[in-house]
């Protein structure tokens, strides 16, 4: 005959399992979300004025300005590491600022590389409607793993460094040779827009494993 602490044994093994299944789930959905919406056309004379006057008016406001902005981002990486070692759980105000300045730093981007005619807005409260970067709220956080990459976060992350430079370095080339097609065609070829999105989405993986926004090592990919 069968003893009840068996059923009750049971019972908890299952429980657990299911639960065990939830985090495992929820761990899997904690990813960064990067879309980008191409332009049907792109301006040639835009095209032509960021070439030769985009490092003026385009890169150097906003490279003055996000030194300070990416300075203060650190010193709030810095103090989310130690509230989330104590507490468990990501400061919002420092979250929403740091996803603010990939924001900011995104939109550079998009522009420098002519991936959209829009001139980038100062700010990291900004937001524009041709493209989303977006991370679920409220997500549980492992400590040892903040730990851990608050001491070898860099170093951990070198295998995907290297291999997203490469992807990086053709990227570049790719870059050079659309710009010849928009200039030519007012067009941006949608498989190599999509390369260039998933490049720059790649990058945003890896930092936002570093920035403690994403609980699962990035993958060497730029895909969704």
């Amino acid at each position: 005959m069968d003893s009840p602490w068996i059923y009750s044994l049971a019972f908890y093994v299952h429980h657990r399992w299911d639960t065990m299944k939830s985090i495992d789930l929820l761990k899997n959905n904690l990813m960064i979300v990067f879309q980008v919406s191409r332009q049907e056309k792109y301006s040639r004379i835009q095209l032509l004025i960021r070439l030769f006057l985009g490092p003026f008016y385009i890169v150097l406001p906003h490279f003055l300005i996000l030194i300070f902005v990416l300075l203060w981002t650190k010193v709030l990486w810095i103090y989310a590491t130690f509230y989330i070692l104590l507490k468990g759980s990501y400061p919002s105000g420092a979250k929403k600022r740091i996803i603010g300045t990939l924001n900011w730093v995104s939109r550079l981007h998009l522009t420098v590389y002519n991936l959209r005619d829009d001139y980038p807005e100062f700010g990291i409260e900004k937001r524009v409607d041709y493209f989303t970067l977006e991370m679920e709220e409220d997500q549980p956080i492992n400590r040892l793993s903040v730990l851990f990459r608050f001491i070898l976060g860099w170093f951990i992350l070198i295998p995907n460094l290297l291999v997203w430079s490469f992807r990086n370095f053709l990227n570049s080339l790719l870059a050079f040779v659309a710009f010849w097609r928009v200039l030519f065609t007012g067009e941006y070829p949608s498989n190599w827009f999509d390369f260039q999105v998933g490049t720059l989405r790649w990058l945003l993986k890896v930092l936002g494993y570093q920035l403690y926004l994403e609980d699962k090592y990035p993958s060497f990919s730029g895909k969704e």
